[in-house]
């Protein structure tokens, strides 16, 4: 069995997830199959290569932490937007993504960063449309209504934008999941393929790989599918709308994730819907508001004494807060924004502060004495006091 990789490369042999818990297992996937034979025009013993390829993935996939990360900041943004979140738990298996090319015949969803498998708000977005065009029992003047606002248009490629607005009011998040989802092998037997690629181009009866039958062997085909998981849904009311939009939206929001809840339930997500794949069942929603600003720590409490107070609002004020306090006095008074007494009492207070931060100096054992910054705030604070 051959990697189509250069020469002498070093790519890994396998997924190892119990040394690296949080490889990249869709990177793995998609990149480094291995099951071709010499000259990689062809699978080595199709049928197995398929179904061990498809094994090294099997299990748990994504690094929990990760995870956690990106569902507390999915939360934070649709907090931001006034969204609603979801948790939905499979109910069967859910596949993703199977359409895509891959060696196996059969690809998958995975996200580029987590290495996990998800559902594309744009996917999300088709199941809510969906529903509201086949099983929407509402009049038929209000489903094209909602058609309309929710997803900006009646028809799916409508002439020209409605309304000049290219987008619905609402934006459709990805699917992420909460955990890291089982994933599993399963198996597809198609019996008639012919039929279904090459039916329309039947002749006669005498061609009877191209009839539907029952005399047509299955032809197993191996793909990987989510066995059990739980994805975190979220819909927001789209940024800069109109206010009487904006208002509206809003007020529709639930009715949309009502409409999502009943689309996951009884269509399902992904691929292979039509026998059951897909479908999950959700938690109650969660409407999410704007995080409250962390309330503010308390102020200091300040010196009775009206220059100790002047003292402290002005080091709590001072622009470059890793300029020392005794450095930031020192300046300030150089700089004569204390005169008089005033002046000798903060100087007071500095001796003070040096002493007990074991900075005062009354000699140097520096080579370059002018060089020495404690022995000189030393020098510069006892003349201030008169005791140079």
């Amino acid at each position: 069995m051959a990697t189509p990789l250069y020469a002498n490369h070093k790519a890994p042999t396998r997924l190892d997830k119990t040394a690296n818990a949080n490889a990249h297992a869709g990177l793995w996937y998609e990149r480094f199959f291995n099951g071709y034979a010499a000259g990689f025009t062809a699978l080595e013993n199709k049928d197995e290569s398929k179904k061990n390829w498809i094994h090294t993935v099997c299990g748990n996939v994504g690094d929990r932490q990760l995870l956690d990360e990106a569902i507390r900041r999915r939360k934070a943004l649709l907090g931001a937007l006034e969204g609603i979140a979801c948790v939905f738990r499979t109910r069967w298996h859910f596949a993703s993504g199977l359409g895509s090319p891959h060696p196996v015949e059969n690809g998958f969803a995975w996200h580029p960063t987590l290495g996990v498998p998800y559902l594309g708000g744009s996917a999300v977005k088709g199941i809510v449309r969906a529903f509201v065009e086949q099983w929407d029992d509402s009049p038929k003047a209000v489903a094209r209504e909602r058609l309309r606002f929710w997803f900006g248009s009646e028809d799916k490629q409508p002439e020209e934008l409605e309304h000049g607005t290219p987008a619905g009011a609402f934006i459709f998040f990805d699917a992420l999941p909460i955990e890291p989802p089982a994933l599993a092998a399963d198996i597809m037997t198609p019996h008639m393929g012919k039929w279904y690629a090459e039916g329309g181009e039947i002749q006669h009866l005498g061609e009877k790989d191209r009839i539907p039958a029952d005399w047509h062997a299955p032809v197993p085909v191996p793909f990987l599918v989510v066995e059990k998981g739980a994805f975190l849904f979220g819909i927001a009311p789209r940024p800069g709308l109109p206010a009487d939009d904006a208002t509206r939206a809003r007020n529709d929001l639930p009715q949309v994730f009502r409409t999502l809840q009943a689309a996951l339930e009884w269509i399902g997500a992904g691929a292979k819907t039509a026998v059951g794949y897909g479908r999950m069942k959700g938690s109650e929603p969660e409407r999410l508001t704007p995080a409250l600003t962390p309330p503010r720590a308390p102020e200091p409490e300040l010196p009775a004494d009206p220059l100790l107070r002047d003292i402290a609002l002005f080091l709590a004020k001072r622009p470059d807060k890793n300029q020392s306090e005794i450095s930031a006095l020192i300046g300030a008074l150089k700089q004569g924004r204390w005169q008089g007494e005033d002046a000798r009492r903060v100087a007071e207070e500095l001796k003070a502060r040096m002493i007990r931060e074991k900075l005062w100096r009354t000699q140097s054992n520096a080579k370059k004495p002018e060089k020495d910054k404690d022995y000189q705030n030393t020098l510069y604070v006892m003349k201030l006091l008169g005791e140079g």
